[in-house]
């Protein structure tokens, strides 16, 4: 007579083919999760949408950086804008590329897109 429970336990396996970007992002996650490939992929399977930390100690120190300096950036225009003081176009644009920078590294460290 067969055991039901152990039939019940063995599964086919499969394969899945991706792209290489999609394998770093998919084990980025696991990663981040702490839970296999698999597991992500049932987690899914089953509605739970996966729960990622994007800011966490590695790149927290990073963000801060550039967030204070495009804070120093936004308050050097507003005493300029306050004072009657012109204010060139670069100024903006190089606000406008710090706020890329730090976008850019945001969705790098965090794997999605």
């Amino acid at each position: 007579m067969k055991d039901n429970h152990l039939e019940d336990q063995i599964v086919p396996r499969t394969t899945i083919r991706m792209t290489k970007e999609q394998f770093q992002k998919v084990n980025f996650l696991a990663k981040e999760m702490k839970k296999t490939v698999p597991k992500v992929f049932l987690d899914l399977l089953d509605r739970r949408t996966p729960q990622v930390t994007l800011l966490n100690s590695d790149n927290a120190g990073k963000i801060k950086t550039e967030l204070n300096r495009i804070g120093n950036n936004i308050n050097q225009i507003a005493r300029k804008v306050n004072s009657g003081e012109a204010v060139l176009g670069s100024s903006f644009e190089e606000f406008k590329e710090q706020l890329n920078v730090l976008y850019n590294y945001m969705v790098r460290t965090s794997g999605l897109r």
